[in-house]
């Protein structure tokens, strides 16, 4: 699960798993499930520190090739959850 907490920019971060037993780097390998919950799936109400967010419809949901130099896109301000095979770097 990635959090983009930027209210106003979307980022683009490289996805590397530390293997605590083999001491490599690892990363998603072949197809990789992106589930997104962003700004273009709910509405935000900014009330002070009791801001909250309405949904306003499901999770993006979509699918990438993943790869030790693939670059996961962040929405603005949203949830992305990834799912897939890990493989070697």
């Amino acid at each position: 699960m990635l959090i983009n907490k930027d209210h106003e920019n979307d980022h683009a971060v490289k996805v590397v798993l530390a293997d605590s037993e083999t001491k490599r780097d690892r990363c998603f390998s072949g197809l990789v499930d992106r589930i997104t919950f962003g700004d273009a799936e709910y509405q935000w109400h900014a009330e002070g520190t009791s801001g909250r967010a309405d949904p306003d419809g499901p999770p993006s949901k979509s699918t990438i090739t993943g790869g030790a130099e693939t670059l996961y896109q962040l929405p603005k301000a949203s949830i992305i959850v990834l799912r897939g095979r890990i493989g070697k770097r």
